[in-house]
């Protein structure tokens, strides 16, 4: 599992994965765009990426991947 978590944490920006935390935390997109200060779209445009990296389609399977993979812990939420 661990292998798998540095893989994933290689793939993915800084950036990217504190967006990825903001998602398991719950946030949408319109909060996260207000949380990072930057547009809806560039949270879109990050999400896209997200999905591609990860190889996943939406963002409950991101959050699921995340947990399953270490990149954020329940208890950092």
């Amino acid at each position: 599992m661990e292998q798998l978590e540095s893989q994933a944490r290689h793939m993915l920006t800084p950036r990217e994965l504190e967006l990825i935390t903001l998602m398991v935390r719950g946030m949408m997109v319109k909060e996260i765009a207000r949380t990072l200060l930057v547009s809806e779209k560039t949270v879109r445009n990050h999400l896209s990426n997200i999905y591609r990296k990860c190889g996943v389609y939406d963002r409950v399977q991101v959050v699921l991947y995340a947990l399953k993979t270490g990149l954020v812990d329940w208890n950092e939420i």
